[in-house]
């Protein structure tokens, strides 16, 4: 009776399941980053079997790298709000003082964002004019 190669059989079961189940496995994980109704949801699900399986599992963490860095911000910023219910909006002075501390660019890639979550949290034009020229020169200092 022949030896059984029980590592060789592991290897092909252990690369049957990274090359086969794990790419579309973890697309279908990636896709939730994007906001619901999003076309790259279904368009990066169609891309996948398009793939060359030999480039399949480098072409999934590119999609990971793409969906982190432009699902994610999607699906934050299409919130109403970046608080908790029941959290009390901040004031300009608040807003304002975390900023100047922190830095601007730690938070808001540009003053676009800026200008929304001021608006979000209630407040004037003025004020939002206020923190988007003081986003200016904080980034400058910095």
């Amino acid at each position: 009776m022949p030896e059984i190669a029980w590592g060789a059989i592991l290897s092909a079961v252990l690369m049957a399941f990274v090359v086969g189940f794990c790419p579309g496995a973890a697309i279908r994980l990636i896709v939730r980053i994007y906001p619901p109704g999003h076309p790259r949801r279904q368009e990066i699900r169609g891309e996948l079997g398009v793939v060359e399986r030999k480039w399949r599992l480098v072409w999934v963490f590119e999609q990971l790298e793409l969906a982190l860095f432009e699902g994610l911000p999607l699906r934050l910023w299409k919130r109403d709000t970046w608080r908790e219910p029941g959290i009390k909006p901040l004031t300009y002075n608040q807003l304002a003082r975390e900023f100047t501390i922190w830095g601007f660019k730690d938070w808001f890639p540009s003053d676009r964002y800026l200008r929304r979550v001021a608006r979000q949290n209630g407040l004037t034009e003025k004020q939002v004019e206020r923190l988007v020229k003081l986003y200016h020169e904080v980034d400058d200092a910095h």
